[in-house]
């Protein structure tokens, strides 16, 4: 899920070229959704604030001289309007179509939380019970959108709705699923300008998730006094930020819960100790293999090399973490 691919380009390279114009209106926030959607298709059109949504997209004919209009006064026709000319957008076939139109009017729960002015307990209520549902759906049909594994307009319209709804409720946490979902479409490079400064972390703990790239990036404050930010900060003189994040066992763990920012890699830390040579901590791409004997020659160790493991006592006497962090 977070190898940092970039998975909506395959919509960007459907930019098209139409000799159709749009008349776009929507109530801000919910708005950001079809802003969205006409980024990705590529047409240059501002949305208009209205107290309600509509779109007319008017194509001339130059058969007859009369242009034809199709008119869109629902969220769910509005998308359709601006997504169809970008195939996948609104499903593959009929079916797909259908499914993608049903998940957006799901999401019209938490249009209405975004365009009210009341402050209720029931609105954070009636967000967590639609994250909870994307959460179901996700985890039981196991794809990476909620339409298969191409994102389509309603996964860009619930991401954003969903992010934007969480921060007005101060919805602090959604569930595993729902948060990769939610996070890896509101930090592509399209949608992020229209997406909450800040995410919700995952259920459990936590810190926000940045916008910028979507990993809980803890306040550096916390870890001052943590040898190895020292050694790199004061030793070093090296930039860092540090992120605060559950214990992941394996590195496969650890892509999958920690999400961060596009430009950046997960790395795995291996904590070996020797007897005759000592201590070594050794960063390694999450992919990377190791054999310990080639590593003890190309540290340039001499004699007998025995590197294992170190236990978790000698993690925090020398490391300051536990094993997982």
């Amino acid at each position: 899920y977070h190898t940092r691919l970039h998975l909506l380009d395959k919509l960007e390279n459907f930019a098209t070229m139409t000799s159709v114009t749009y008349v776009v209106s929507a109530p801000a926030p919910s708005s950001s959704a079809l802003s969205a959607l006409i980024d990705i298709v590529g047409l240059t059109v501002e949305v208009s604030a209205g107290d309600s949504v509509s779109v007319t997209a008017t194509t001339p004919n130059a058969l007859t001289g009369v242009p034809t209009s199709v008119v869109g006064t629902s969220w769910t026709s509005a998308a359709r309007i601006i997504a169809s000319s970008v195939p996948g957008l609104m499903g593959d076939g009929p079916k797909q179509t259908a499914l993608v139109e049903g998940w957006i009017e799901a999401g019209l729960s938490l249009v209405s939380v975004l365009q009210t002015e009341k402050k209720d307990a029931a609105f954070k209520g009636a967000v967590e019970e639609f994250a909870s549902k994307v959460e179901a759906h996700l985890s039981g049909s196991k794809q990476t959108y909620l339409i298969g594994d191409v994102p389509t307009a309603a996964d860009v319209c619930l991401a954003l709705w969903l992010g934007a709804a969480c921060v007005k409720t101060a919805v602090a946490n959604l569930p595993q699923q729902t948060l990769k979902w939610c996070t890896t479409l509101c930090t592509h490079d399209l949608l992020k300008k229209y997406a909450p400064e800040k995410l919700p972390s995952a259920a459990g703990g936590g810190a926000p998730a940045e916008k910028g790239g979507g990993a809980a990036a803890a306040g550096s404050s916390s870890f001052d006094d943590n040898p190895i930010v020292k050694k790199v900060k004061d030793e070093f003189k090296l930039e860092c930020t540090v992120y605060e994040h559950k214990l992941c066992m394996t590195a496969e763990e650890l892509v999958s819960d920690v999400p961060i920012p596009e430009d950046d890699s997960h790395t795995k830390n291996l904590f070996f100790k020797d007897k005759k040579h000592g201590l070594f901590l050794v960063t390694l791409a999450t992919e990377t293999t190791i054999n310990t004997k080639a590593l003890g020659k190309m540290l340039g160790l001499e004699g007998k090399v025995n590197m294992r493991l170190a236990d978790e006592a000698t993690l925090d006497k020398c490391l300051g973490c536990k094993k997982g962090c």
